[in-house]
């Protein structure tokens, strides 16, 4: 399964970048998961593939500028995103978040 776009997701983490409050991820989007975690531009396919345990992408390495969320449930890939915010804390990269993480607001988004 390779990446999608997601319009809606898209838009709802941009307006995150101006709002004063924190949302819940899981409103944000239109599909069931209980894990997320977000790669960035330059992970490499078997780093993506270790950490995911699914091959998503086709090349060597993940190459676009827009981040990268794969959303999981059951421990099976649902989902995985592409997401023009590259706007996510590097320290909220590459690690699996609940279903209750929330995407605080502010030029840098954090989850939490």
């Amino acid at each position: 399964m390779g990446p999608v776009s997601d319009e809606s997701l898209d838009k709802a983490l941009i307006a995150q970048t101006s709002a004063t409050a924190p949302r819940l991820l899981r409103d944000m989007t239109g599909f069931g998961w209980d894990e997320v975690m977000v790669l960035s531009e330059g992970t490499t396919a078997d780093e993506i593939q270790s950490l995911t345990g699914a091959r998503i992408i086709k090349g060597d390495r993940y190459v676009s500028s827009a981040n990268l969320m794969v959303f999981r449930a059951g421990g099976q890939l649902v989902k995985a995103v592409m997401v023009t915010p590259d706007a996510f804390s590097s320290a909220d990269l590459r690690r699996w978040l609940g279903h209750d993480v929330s995407v605080s607001p502010g030029p840098i988004l954090r989850l939490a």
